[in-house]
Parts: structure tokens; C-alpha cells; sequence
């Protein structure tokens, strides 16, 4: 986990040159420079390691080796430095003991498979009958809290969930678990555009609900006013769907995620993009064909469409996340002469596609310095689609292309052709 023999050298240097150090508890340590530096090496070593580091917050560590220096003070030097190699032993295995593997299962709202599928670590899968009757034990010998909260939990025979295996302290595990998973049904929504769906996990769903108004008008008397906020569109996903999704963009992106070892600044735009693009298309755009939807004379009005600029802010960041080679260069121009070349093969397309996007960052900049700007919801539905269509492209470009430079290289070399 970490080089015990190097934190114990240093842990006697320490103590040996202490210039003001006491050992009363809650009382900061003041080093000299040069020991200042032999604590900040011991926390370096000790969180080197990322089961470590991700695991157990800086000052969690920096309390320990507190506790450890106040301890080896208080004794006689010959017996120091066993003392401190007792200590970070203990140190040592308390770390390795608080780290445990762990299977989480979240449900997934509105998302209903005929078999299983897996994207990346996460496993969507029908949860069976004695994995419910597992879990209700576990419910019914738990607290009064735990048994309230499972009225609201859908766990059925039948309905979908995902299962994420995770190592580490069980904060952590959940919280990575969870992140895993919104990942994993994010790609899922990408692969699954132009068809948009509402399947997230429960703590992320909207439920459908009406927001009531009442009114009074002279010539009829009072009334009422009904609009809907937020709407449910389940997924079902039978045997031949996911059998194409495996076989087609999916593959590459679970060879990227299952990738032994630290995945590439250039996949981790990929990925990052992705993100951004299913997040863009949980922002429901509500329409009306019997109200008037264009731009209000005085601009605060348009406060009423202000979903609408958060998902043009979504969709550019996924853009960006893929395409801002330089965050010195011209984005507006270089962003979209990127996106029209990466799509469009025809000269006259690629220029209506390049106006389009450089008039939709003019909204952004109006959203970004100005704090509200109307946009067409038909503006986002094509942004939507340049936005799905280059990193459908970047992914088919993944079995050739490595490196952020060389996606740079190819778009230059598709301005001669």
C-alpha cells in the first residue's frame, strides 16, 4: 500500500528535529521548513496510492501522523523509532481493513430490458425473485427509517436495475458506484439518440405532475389552469435493440471504459462529451401549439424559456469537450468549421452547418454576459443532431485515432480535400 520503511525515516527525522512541537491534543504542529517538508513527503507516499487517495480525505491521514509524532515525543529516543514502526503498522492495516469490495444495486425508472446488458463496470439487468426476497429480509431487520423509505422503493420482480462492483471504503464505493451508473445510462441515451427517453435512476426522475393556477376573469367568473411538469417516456429495449447496440458503437465505448490502466486525455473527451450530451437531453423543452413561443419584446420575459439556454449551454459544453483544441484560439469560429467538416462532406452543407453554429454561439455569448436570450426549440433539435453526429464520428475515428493532436491533424487535412 506504501512504503512503510520510508514513512518510518522520515517519521524519526522528524521527531529528532523538532523545533516547536507539542504533544497536547488539538494543538498544531509548527515545523522548521526542512521538517514541514519531511510531513508533506509522508503524506505524498502515503496517498500515492489511489486506493488511498480516493478513499481517505488528506486531513483524515494528516491526523494520524499527527497522533503518531505526539505519541513517539512522549517516549525515550531508544524506544522511538519502534514505536513508530508499531504505529504505522497499525496505520497501515486499519487503511487495508476499511477497504472492502462491494456490489451496489440502484434501480433505473423507466428503463424495461428483455435481457441483460453491460456498459463499462455497470449491468443493467430484470432484478429475479430471490434477489427481491434477499433484499426484503434485509429491509425488514433493519430500522424504522429503513423500513419507510422501501415503500417508495419499486424493487419488483421484473424491473430494471444496475449492478456496479466497486473496492474501497463504503462511502467511496457509493459514491463512485453512482457515478458509474449515471455514466452508463447516459452512453445509453447517446446510443439510443434521436429517440429521447426519460430512464435515470429514482433520486434523478421527475415524476409527472400538474401545476394547478386559479383565476378569475369578469365575464365568466373563476377558472382554473392545468399544465403539465415533466412526463414519463419508459424505454423497452427487447433482445434484437441491445443485440444491435452491442454489436455497433457500443463495443468501442465499452473497450474504451473496460481499458486496463489510466484511459487517454483524447478518450476522456470522448467520454466527457458523451456526458454532456445525454444531460442536454434531460432538459424537457415544453410546447404549446396553442401559445405564442418567440422572443419576448422585453428580454427578462424570456426568463419563461430559461431551460432552453441551459441546454444549449449543455450541448456546447459537449462540443467543446471534444473539438477546443486551444483555449486560446477563436472558439466560435473553430468550433464550428470543425463540426462541419467532421459531418458534412458537401462544400454548400458544411457552410450552412459552420453559420448555423457560429449564430447559435452568438446566443450562448447573449446567455453567458447577458443572463437570458430567446432560442428556438428547432435551433436545439439541430444542435442537438451536430452534436450527436460528431461524436458519433470521433468514436468511429477512435480505431485510428489515439491523441487529441492527431483528430486535429485529420480535420486540417479535410480542409484541402
Amino acid at each position: 500500500m506504501f512504503d512503510q520503511d520510508k514513512i518510518n525515516n522520515y517519521l524519526e527525522n522528524i521527531c529528532k528535529n523538532a523545533s516547536d512541537m507539542y504533544c497536547a491534543p488539538g494543538i498544531t504542529f509548527s515545523f522548521d521548513k526542512k521538517y514541514s517538508e519531511d510531513f508533506n513527503r509522508i503524506l505524498t507516499e502515503i496517498r500515492r496510492e489511489p486506493s488511498v487517495r480516493n478513499n481517505f480525505p488528506e486531513g483524515y491521514i494528516f491526523e494520524k501522523i499527527r497522533d503518531i509524532i505526539s505519541e513517539a515525543l512522549k517516549v525515550p529516543d531508544e524506544k522511538r523509532y519502534y514505536l513508530i514502526q508499531t504505529e504505522v503498522n497499525k496505520l497501515k492495516t486499519e487503511l487495508k481493513s476499511k477497504i472492502s469490495d462491494y456490489k451496489f444495486l440502484f434501480h433505473v425508472e423507466d428503463l424495461f430490458i428483455e435481457k441483460s446488458i453491460t456498459i463499462g463496470d455497470v449491468e443493467f439487468f430484470k432484478i429475479d425473485k430471490q434477489t427481491v426476497s434477499d433484499i426484503n429480509e434485509i429491509i425488514q431487520g433493519g430500522d424504522t427509517i429503513l423500513r419507510n423509505i422501501s415503500i417508495y422503493d419499486p424493487l419488483k420482480t421484473g424491473n430494471t436495475y444496475a449492478k456496479v462492483k466497486t473496492r474501497g471504503i463504503q462511502n467511496y464505493a457509493y459514491y463512485s458506484s453512482l457515478t458509474k451508473t449515471r455514466q452508463s445510462i447516459n452512453i445509453l441515451k447517446f446510443l439510443l439518440y434521436p429517440k429521447n427517453f426519460t430512464f435515470c435512476l429514482d433520486s434523478d426522475f421527475q415524476q409527472p405532475n400538474y401545476k394547478l393556477s386559479y383565476f378569475y376573469r369578469n365575464d365568466l367568473g373563476p377558472g382554473f389552469n392545468a399544465s403539465l411538469a415533466g412526463h414519463s417516456r419508459p424505454c423497452h429495449l427487447n433482445n434484437e435493440t441491445i443485440d444491435d447496440l452491442e454489436k455497433g458503437d457500443l463495443d468501442v465505448i465499452n473497450k474504451l471504459l473496460r481499458k486496463r490502466g489510466k484511459i487517454s486525455e483524447f478518450e476522456n473527451r470522448i467520454l466527457t462529451g458523451i456526458y454532456w450530451f445525454a444531460e442536454a437531453l434531460k432538459i424537457d423543452i415544453y410546447y404549446n401549439k396553442d401559445y405564442s413561443d418567440d422572443d419576448r419584446e422585453i428580454p427578462i420575459e424570456n426568463f419563461e424559456f430559461i431551460n432552453r439556454g441551459e441546454k444549449l449551454l449543455k450541448l456546447f459544453m459537449a462540443l467543446e469537450s471534444v473539438l477546443n483544441f486551444n483555449n486560446k484560439e477563436s472558439i466560435t469560429q473553430n468550433i464550428s468549421e470543425r463540426v462541419a467538416l467532421l459531418i458534412n462532406d458537401n462544400l454548400d452543407g458544411r457552410k450552412q452547418i459552420k453559420n448555423h453554429i457560429r449564430s447559435l454561439y452568438n446566443l450562448r455569448g447573449n446567455m453567458v454576459h447577458q443572463g437570458v436570450t430567446y432560442i428556438y426549440n428547432d435551433d436545439l433539435n439541430y444542435l442537438a443532431s451536430y452534436v450527436h453526429a460528431t461524436l458519433k464520428k470521433i468514436i468511429i475515428l477512435k480505431a485510428d485515432i489515439d491523441k487529441t493532436e492527431d483528430l486535429n491533424n485529420y480535420i486540417e487535412d479535410l480542409k484541402f480535400k
